[in-house]
């Protein structure tokens, strides 16, 4: 089980490198083949098409939002506060100075537009990614180590005495709007400077 998880991450790693390189559409089973030191009936047997590879490469590129959960469970604004900055510090090195990184996330947004299926995928994790966030910004008002007003346009709404939970503008998950907003509010909630209008 440990030699192919560690096989089918070869592959996902080697693609990863390979459409940085070439950019998808060169970045054919036979190089994948060669760059892993395996045959193509054995690439099948960890995924069912030069597709499933690419997802599986974009899965790989984003933080799980799993780690998200420790944020949510912390008790008290002090650790709150540092496990955000961690999770803030996680996202930057991501993808700060990193070209190939860049390379592969232009060509993901690339073939986002030719393969249906890469789309739909890409648009269901950015809203697990959203409403995770959404989760975590919330937690941190009620803890109280976040403002709770993270934005002027009203995305905090006061619910209850005392409470302010917060709320992503309507339709933010459909279109992915929610982002521009969740970088305001963090960068305000870090950096302790009012947020900006976001359009």
């Amino acid at each position: 089980m440990a030699a192919d998880n560690a096989t089918r991450q070869k592959i996902i790693d080697a693609m990863y490198h390979l459409i940085a390189e070439y950019g998808y559409d060169k970045a054919s089973l036979s190089k994948l083949c060669d760059a892993v030191g395996i045959t193509k009936p054995s690439i099948y047997y960890y995924f069912q098409s030069k597709e499933d590879i690419l997802l599986a490469v974009h899965d790989a590129m984003h933080i799980p939002t799993e780690s998200d959960d420790g944020l949510c469970a912390t008790t008290d604004a002090v650790s709150y506060r540092a496990q955000l900055i961690a999770l803030g510090q996680r996202s930057i090195a991501s993808f700060h100075d990193d070209v190939e990184r860049h390379r592969v996330m232009a060509e993901i947004d690339l073939q986002s537009t030719r393969i249906p299926a890469l789309a739909a995928h890409r648009a269901s994790v950015a809203q697990k990614t959203s409403r995770s966030y959404q989760n975590v910004l919330a937690h941190g008002v009620k803890l109280g180590a976040l403002p709770c007003e993270l934005h002027e346009s009203g995305a905090v709404l006061p619910e209850g005495p005392g409470a302010c939970p917060w709320r992503a503008p309507a339709g933010a998950f459909v279109d992915g709007s929610i982002l521009p907003h969740l970088r305001e509010g963090l960068g305000a909630a870090l950096l302790g400077v009012p947020p900006r209008a976001v359009g």
